[in-house]
């Protein structure tokens, strides 16, 4: 084999290994609102805690469906009390739009396959528009035996500049916000 066939083979498996270490299984559908922070730990060892004790609260940078955002678990007396990953950019344009909508499209299938079909689900303004004032785009909602879940794409707006919001949270299963 000539050492140009080699070098494109190599090109093409390490492209695809790099496509689907991004898209492996996330760690967060073993996580559950009131899980210990022990249990916690055997799940995600390399979460960085900012304030340790029983009500402590951790963080790790995780690329969910080529967004790269952030995790923030918050515990309340040694228990799991709520959980958020979000990812805010202030570069919007309609390929960022284009972006975030089919990541979120994709982690809304991939939360269908582990939680079923949302309680809620809403498609808003699903084209990009240079609007000042924001807009909601899509959400999805999911209620488990342990949990809430709500993913959400969103432009912020108002007085500050334009900025994508890409925000999933996981609260009590009687939590009445969403």
């Amino acid at each position: 084999m000539k050492l140009h066939n080699i070098l494109i083979l190599a090109i093409i498996f390490s492209t695809i290994y790099s496509c689907n270490s991004q898209n492996q299984k996330s760690s967060m559908e073993d996580i559950y609102i009131g899980m210990t922070i022990d249990q916690f730990n055997k799940i995600i060892p390399d979460a960085k805690v900012t304030n340790p004790g029983p009500n402590q609260v951790c963080s790790k940078e995780e690329t969910l469906s080529n967004i790269k955002g952030e995790w923030g678990w918050h515990f309340k007396n040694s228990k799991l009390n709520w959980v958020l990953y979000n990812k805010y950019d202030e570069d919007v344009n309609e390929t960022n739009f284009n972006k975030y909508l089919n990541s979120a499209t994709d982690i809304i299938s991939q939360y269908k396959t582990i939680y079923g079909e949302p309680i809620k689900y809403e498609e808003k303004n699903m084209k990009f528009k240079d609007d000042w004032l924001g807009y909601d785009v899509i959400s999805a909602v999911w209620k488990t035996d342990k949990m809430k879940i709500r993913l959400e794409f969103i432009v912020m707006g108002g007085k500050s500049p334009l900025m994508f919001l890409l925000k999933i949270e996981y609260q009590n299963v009687d939590y009445e916000y969403f």
